[in-house]
């Protein structure tokens, strides 16, 4: 190997970031599969097989486990830790192959990103076929989403006023438990 060789390999093996999507381009991924899963159909474990990786490599579990369970987090330990970003993944997949389950001409629509000191915003809709557009809003911060905002509604501020509620009333125990239905329920 030549000198220039060994160098761009070295650049590339100490900056994996290089690589990765730009937000807008993962936004048009995620839309894509989501299309994909809704013309598929099936059953909802086969929706979740479709969805699976591309959730999985763009959503940042544990910024999300983190926010959800707020001062909590350090209490929980690294194992509660590791059994909340689980059942969140586990959660988002569901929801995703619960939500997007049928086909009937739906588009996503890109409106753009929008940089700013925390992070960047993929602005997008969802065109339903009767003409409604949901706005969805892709809240990335280091290269993954964290937030996505639905018609104004942030899904990290609901999950962390409820969750919080169920950490406060009835304690860690409980707030797994309530995913795993949650869960359950979208099976």
């Amino acid at each position: 190997m030549n000198l220039r060789t060994l160098l761009l390999l070295a650049l590339f093996s100490l900056a994996p970031w290089v690589w990765a999507a730009e937000p807008a381009a993962q936004i048009d991924a995620l839309h894509e599969v989501l299309i994909k899963a809704m013309k598929h159909g099936g059953t909802a474990s086969e929706r979740v097989g479709i969805v699976e990786k591309v959730v999985v490599d763009n959503f940042d579990f544990e910024s999300i486990a983190k926010v959800s369970v707020g001062r909590e987090w350090q209490k929980i330990g690294a194992d509660g830790q590791k059994k909340i970003v689980d059942l969140l993944r586990q959660l988002s997949l569901a929801t995703y192959a619960d939500r997007f389950d049928s086909f009937e001409n739906q588009k996503f629509v890109s409106e753009g990103e929008v940089k700013g000191k925390s992070g960047t915003v993929v602005k997008s809709h969802i065109l339903r076929s009767n003409g409604e557009k949901v706005s969805l809003h892709y809240y990335f911060r280091n290269g993954r989403i964290f937030n996505v905002v639905a018609d104004g509604v942030s899904d990290l501020a609901l999950r962390r006023a409820d969750y919080g509620s169920i950490l406060r009333r009835e304690g860690f125990p409980a707030l797994l438990a309530h995913i795993e239905r949650n869960i359950e329920e979208l099976r």
